[in-house]
């Protein structure tokens, strides 16, 4: 009997032990376990994705999870403000804006976006085929220009444009010009040619120039004398963003140095037209003298037949390509010899297509020209 009680025992106490045995003699070892987080962020939206992914070292599954975490925007707070914000801003502002311009062939007020006008501008100034870098320095000058008329339009309410912002005609190229007349000149040329104006605005749009804060009124011609003219020589004003500065690239360009020969009768008849009270003398070589010259070398005034005239207006009596010229007299033929093309104040566009050239930047040729302003992106 007491034989037989103690194998019950035996098998009940074995029965309470048998669920612990297997914590004993077949546990495995741990699971090493290493957690990798990838980071990678979507540029469209400036959002932060963080991949969790779980590896068990025994195992030949991992496990992979990824959360995404929103960017906080800087509009929402002041310790996150991103270096080019401001660029974005304006840039998504100028696709939004539009130009009012005078058509003076149509004589009707056009309403075009800020993006197709500033390409129209950029066909209207410089080939296509002009370095990228000054393509988006003329269009900077150019769109800076059309915001500050823009703006005083605004202000003032000026009806000098029938209302609009500024005038062109695009029919013959003059400051901004359409798609269609585009395709007539460029024909086949045309998708590669409005494919880098196109590039070139993009990457500037809404980008302007700023002088102590207020949009600046940013001059350019085609080729100066070698150095540009200040504004006070040729306008009158003071204007220290435009001041003379050194262009020594527009020597070397084929329209630097020009000569015009008029005729002494054709002069007379020229200068009587606007000043008919002028009579000269019977010797021709004392019809014009006492030149007098601006610092970088344009005529400020100039004696013809006893009256004292300004440069600028001579340039527009001869139809000059400059008003920095010397004249001289032979044989009953004036000749006018001319450096430069336009009236020398401001960005050159030969200048800045060889300062691009040369790998200098937008930026670089906007300052160069525009010294002391401030390019607001």
């Amino acid at each position: 009997m007491k034989k037989k009680l103690f194998w019950i025992l035996l098998i009940l106490l074995l029965l309470i032990l048998l669920p612990f045995v297997p914590l004993f003699f077949f546990s495995e070892e741990p699971a090493e376990t290493s957690a990798d987080i990838e980071v990678s962020s979507a540029e469209s939206s400036g959002d932060l994705t963080l991949s969790y992914k779980n590896t068990e070292k025994n195992s030949a599954s991992s496990s992979k999870k990824a959360f995404t975490v929103q960017a906080v925007s800087a509009e929402k707070t002041d310790t996150l403000k991103p270096k080019l914000r401001t660029n974005s801003r304006r840039a998504e502002q100028a696709k939004r804006s539009s130009f009012r311009i005078y058509d003076e062939s149509s004589g009707k007020v056009l309403t075009v976006s800020d993006r197709e006008a500033l390409i129209g501008m950029l066909a209207c100034e410089m080939t296509p085929d002009t370095p990228p870098e000054a393509l988006k320095a003329q269009a900077v000058a150019a769109y800076t220009n059309c915001c500050k008329l823009r703006q005083d339009r605004m202000k003032s309410g000026s009806q000098k444009y029938h209302g609009a912002d500024f005038d062109a005609n695009p029919a013959i190229w003059l400051r901004c010009t359409t798609k269609e007349q585009m395709r007539l000149l460029w024909g086949k040329r045309y998708p590669a040619h409005r494919k880098k104006l196109e590039k070139a605005a993009d990457e500037v749009l809404g980008q302007v120039l700023h002088y102590d804060g207020v949009l600046i009124f940013a001059p350019y011609f085609a080729v100066s004398s070698g150095k540009t003219e200040s504004s006070r020589d040729i306008w009158g004003g003071d204007e220290p963003y435009l001041s003379s500065v050194e262009s020594p690239w527009d020597k070397n360009s084929p329209d630097h140095k020009t000569r015009k020969a008029v005729q002494k009768e054709d002069l007379c008849k020229i200068v009587r037209q606007s000043y008919p009270e002028i009579r000269f003398p019977e010797n021709a070589n004392t019809w014009i003298r006492d030149i007098k010259r601006t610092k970088a070398g344009s005529v400020k005034t100039i004696c013809i037949g006893g009256e004292i005239l300004d440069g600028v207006e001579v340039r527009n009596l001869f139809d000059l390509p400059s008003s920095n010229f010397t004249v001289r007299y032979q044989k009953g033929v004036f000749l006018f010899t001319c450096l430069g093309r336009g009236h020398g104040v401001g960005m050159s566009q030969y200048g800045a297509a060889a300062m691009a050239k040369e790998g200098r930047t937008y930026e670089e040729i906007l300052n160069w020209y525009y010294p002391g302003t401030v390019l607001c992106k």
